[in-house]
């Protein structure tokens, strides 16, 4: 079973460590980068967003578990990298493509509580994932074999805006959405330990 004070403490530190810099980029020699950029607030057109601290710590926690590339904002510079259309984190990731390094990508977010559904997988109407349909199918399904209430593009499609829809015309690139209630209160462990294996084993699928 998942250690949940462990799941969140590391997140904590993870940001302490971390508080001076605008975002944190590690190479772990992966195909894969796994992206968090709204673990801290944002501001977005002038408007103060809330961070989606539980974003940030299944990204953290995954990425452990997987030895991914990753990606993920840890200051709030008024300013809000899956909107903006220019930042030191797109360029970034940016980068890294061009290098040849990076075929996917996996950008985390946070659902409402209020929201019904557990999770929103944004492709941009399939845009995103048209150099490998078969990797989002396979995704889909493991994600409702574990009864987990998926959506496609509902509530957010992961437009060319986003980070995935900035990518997903070089690489395959999806942005998935957790309702918070998975990931922000410690009886639904149960819950969060199921859906973290999930895409553990999915991504060992992709490497």
């Amino acid at each position: 079973m998942l250690n949940y004070s462990k799941f969140i403490k590391q997140r904590q530190r993870f940001l302490k460590e971390n508080k001076d810099i605008d975002f944190v980029y590690e190479d772990n020699n992966s195909n894969i980068l796994i992206s968090a950029p709204h673990g801290v607030p944002q501001t977005r057109l002038g408007k103060a967003k809330h961070e989606e601290p539980g974003s940030l710590s299944f990204a953290i926690e995954l990425k452990n578990r997987t030895q991914t590339n990753f990606i993920a904002k840890t200051s709030n510079n008024f300013d809000d990298v899956n909107f903006d259309a220019h930042s030191p984190y797109k360029t970034q990731i940016k980068r890294e493509i061009e290098k040849g390094k990076i075929k996917y990508i996996i950008d985390f977010h946070g659902l409402a509580k209020k929201q019904e559904m557990d999770i929103n997988l944004g492709i941009n109407f399939g845009e995103n994932i048209h150099k490998n349909p078969n990797v989002f199918y396979d995704l889909k399904r493991k994600l409702e074999e574990e009864n987990f209430e998926v959506t496609v593009d509902t509530p957010y499609c992961a437009n060319i805006q986003t980070i995935a829809g900035t990518f997903g015309k070089k690489i395959w690139a999806i942005q998935v959405e957790i309702n918070s209630r998975i990931t922000n209160v410690p009886y639904e462990k149960e819950r969060l330990s199921i859906l973290l294996q999930t895409f553990e084993n999915w991504i060992k699928t992709l490497k």
